[in-house]
């Protein structure tokens, strides 16, 4: 879908669980949120992405079933620095290493 795949990786932590909402932070181009439309097909979906491409492709991917907001979250209220990495998956409000 769209050249994103869902991770999989998540199954055995969260697989058995049922949830009416779902919070992506962080969503970049969508691999969770992909996970999470297919687990949890009636479920809310809030997906937070700052970066324009990434969220971009993740409009895409969720086609509409999903909130989109283009904004970081943090600790406290504000305006912060994106750290670029990279892989776009690894960018944050903290300092990179």
């Amino acid at each position: 879908m769209h050249g994103v795949t869902a991770t999989l990786d998540h199954d055995t932590a969260l697989g058995r669980d049922s949830f009416a909402t779902v919070i992506d932070v962080g969503a970049n181009k969508g691999q969770f949120a992909v996970y999470a439309r297919i687990r949890w097909p009636n479920a809310r979906l809030i997906c937070f992405e700052p970066l324009p491409n990434p969220r971009a492709k993740l409009v895409r991917v969720t086609s509409g079933h999903a909130e989109i907001h283009d904004c970081a979250l943090g600790a406290e209220p504000g305006e912060g620095r994106m750290h670029l990495a990279t892989r776009t998956d690894s960018s944050s409000l903290l300092a990179l290493r």
